[in-house]
């Protein structure tokens, strides 16, 4: 049976596929959208950029004692990795004052922050994502040492992953994680590219912003690129 009979779950911009118990097939699709989805367009060739960007970050915070998803790829969009119980959070970590934390606080855009800013949100397209508080995710079923670890997780994540963009020229300005349950082990889940961080390049922006301020698809796959090619760069 081909992969494509096979189709667990299809959101904006990745499909998964059951291939064998406790693992699944990701691949990432040449689409990009904004604005819950008001905004949609297909690059071609960012599947493949960001399914390397991803498998870069993995195998890196794999190989410094952060457990993820991953496992290995399967080709040029496809990456296998396990099958997770996910939580229906999303978890943002910010090092730098931009977007939505400026409508929360009194800063100045671009202004670095003292401490890493750890949020929570509500995975909900309907509800608009909106913003949880530690009682909230109660009441969603994350229990207090759940929080903690995924808390410590992240902060984790931050620290290895803004020395490693710094190595690469890059600053890490915000990112989002997801996790999941994997034999009661707590893994980070999803994905990790310029879909889902932010990064500036002489603080111009090398993410999906280009594209919610409006960029054409050649300046958004060649910040993509160029990501990518920084990255493999220190890696290797």
């Amino acid at each position: 049976m081909t992969l494509e009979g096979n189709v667990v779950h299809e959101g904006k911009t990745k499909i998964l596929y059951k291939e064998k118990p406790g693992e699944l097939i990701m691949e990432f699709k040449d689409s990009i959208t904004a604005m819950n989805g008001r905004l949609k367009e297909t690059i071609p060739g960012k599947g493949e950029v960001c399914s390397k960007i991803t498998e870069i970050i993995f195998s890196h915070l794999e190989k410094n004692g952060v457990n993820t998803h991953f496992i290995s790829r399967v080709s040029e969009k496809k990456l296998r990795v396990k099958e997770l119980e996910m939580y229906p959070i999303e978890v943002v970590c910010r090092n730098i004052a931009f977007g939505s934390l400026l409508k929360r606080l009194p800063l100045r855009s671009g202004e670095e922050l003292k401490r890493p800013v750890i949020e929570f949100y509500y995975k909900s397209d309907e509800l608009g994502d909106p913003m949880l508080n530690e009682d909230h995710l109660a009441i969603l079923g994350v229990s207090e040492s759940e929080i903690k670890e995924i808390r410590g997780t992240t902060l984790k994540t931050n620290e290895l992953l803004k020395e490693l963009f710094r190595n690469a020229g890059l600053k890490l300005v915000d990112f989002k994680l997801e996790f999941g349950k994997y034999k009661s082990n707590i893994l980070i889940g999803d994905e990790f590219s310029p879909d889902n961080f932010r990064a500036w390049l002489e603080n111009r922006p090398v993410d999906k912003d280009l594209f919610r301020m409006g960029e054409g698809r050649d300046t958004v796959i060649k910040a993509y690129l160029e990501v990518l090619k920084r990255l493999e760069k220190v890696v290797n």
